[in-house]
């Protein structure tokens, strides 16, 4: 560490005061980020990290797939447990794997799926995992135990008393996801058909068919009423459970690839090949407004925090990125070696998840005093506040 002259005011962002005149920076930061010494010293003592650590850049809790072999072994998808406490990761070396969040230990390697594991996603309960195959299949796994349970089976399709995987699709499954209640799973698939399943009965009980193209995505609306999904011709779909009825929304020429509900199910948030992430309104449909260069590169994953306020975003350009929904600014929160396939928030909005390459990592969610760059419409504002109070001095001034 060097201590630096400081020329300008700034605030030091663990204890949120003026620098002052010296501050000192980290060994590892690549961004120069600048904390008071004492400020840095406790809190490396606290969080039993180095004096090498930056506190912003750091990864909250990082830890690498090391199982994963050879370039066939690259992380599709990412979950967080409803508890917080454990990850979910599904990847191209064909496993479903559970990950302990306080020690970044793998817990359970659960093994068979034949092929690529597109999507993986907890129940509401946390006790069970669902996941989706190039294969194929859907499959539903016990977490406590490791185990491939015997779940759902298609009135078309004819399973072998020892068959334990969903079947009916035909085709890769791209998505999956649980409902609020752990009874149902809904999948989407690259045959262009979304299946709602029964775990308890084990049968599909509903198809959906409306688009034209491959499934990418599909989701649970949070009161398990509806269901999104969207295709490679840009349509995204809204499906009432209740009355069967669709709301569907065109991203002109551009394929949607991914896509989830607010919070309070009144919104989804979409990304798409045009580097944009729009807002819907789910009653009317209507695009409510459309953020442009979120990313660098193609935006491939996109999740609400539990309050709904921000939205986190993964993209092929290598960076998580966290996108303020009213302000629109938007913040780096960290980098990876590899392209970002998947992201998605942890239940108290502290942490976030990506899985990349061959590795999972979870990054502390920075305080608004921790952001780093904001967008320019930002600065904008705070210059005309400035210039309004300017202003009306001088109008005081006359006045006298």
């Amino acid at each position: 560490m060097e201590f630096i002259k400081k020329d300008d005011e700034e605030i030091c962002p663990i204890c949120h005061e003026t620098l002052g005149e010296n501050f000192i920076t980290t060994e590892e930061c690549k961004t120069n980020h600048k904390f008071h010494k004492e400020c840095l010293g406790t809190w490396c003592k606290t969080n039993q990290k180095d004096s090498t650590t930056c506190p912003i850049c750091r990864e909250a809790i990082p830890f690498t797939c090391d199982k994963l072999n050879g370039p066939e072994s690259m992380v599709f998808s990412v979950a967080f447990s409803p508890d917080g406490k454990t990850v979910v990761s599904g990847s191209a070396d064909k496993t479903v794997r559970i990950w302990d969040v306080g020690t970044g230990d793998n817990t359970q390697v659960l093994k068979g799926h034949t092929d690529i594991v597109y999507s993986v996603a907890f129940s509401r309960d946390g006790k069970t995992v669902v996941s989706g195959s190039q294969d194929g299949t859907i499959r539903t796994w016990d977490v406590e135990l490791g185990l491939l349970l015997k779940t759902l089976e298609d009135d078309d399709a004819e399973l072998e008393d020892d068959d334990t995987e969903l079947e009916g699709h035909g085709a890769p499954v791209m998505s999956v996801a649980f409902s609020q209640y752990p009874r149902y799973v809904v999948s989407g698939s690259l045959d262009g058909n979304v299946r709602i399943w029964d775990v308890e009965t084990q049968k599909r009980i509903k198809i959906m068919v409306q688009h034209e193209d491959e499934i990418e995505t599909v989701a649970f609306s949070p009161d398990g009423k509806m269901v999104v999904s969207t295709d490679g011709y840009g349509t995204i779909c809204i499906w009432n459970l209740d009355n069967g009825k669709v709301q569907k929304m065109k991203k002109q020429d551009h394929f949607v690839k991914s896509v989830v509900f607010s919070p309070d199910g009144t919104k989804v948030v979409s990304c798409s090949s045009d580097l944009t992430v729009c807002e819907w309104d789910v009653k009317s449909g209507t695009l409510i407004k459309t953020l442009k260069e979120v990313h660098n590169e193609q935006i491939t994953s996109v999740a609400f925090s539990p309050d709904g306020k921000s939205v986190v975003s993964g993209a092929l350009d290598n960076t998580v990125r966290i996108l303020d929904v009213d302000t629109e600014v938007v913040n780096i929160i960290g980098r990876h070696e590899e392209n970002v396939n998947s992201v998605a928030f942890s239940p108290y909005g502290t942490h976030v998840v990506s899985g990349s390459g061959k590795t999972v990592k979870i990054w502390n969610v920075p305080l608004p005093a921790q952001v780093v760059g904001g967008n320019k419409k930002k600065t904008k504002k705070t210059k005309k506040k400035r210039t309004k109070k300017k202003r009306t001095k001088k109008k005081r001034t006359k006045k006298k």
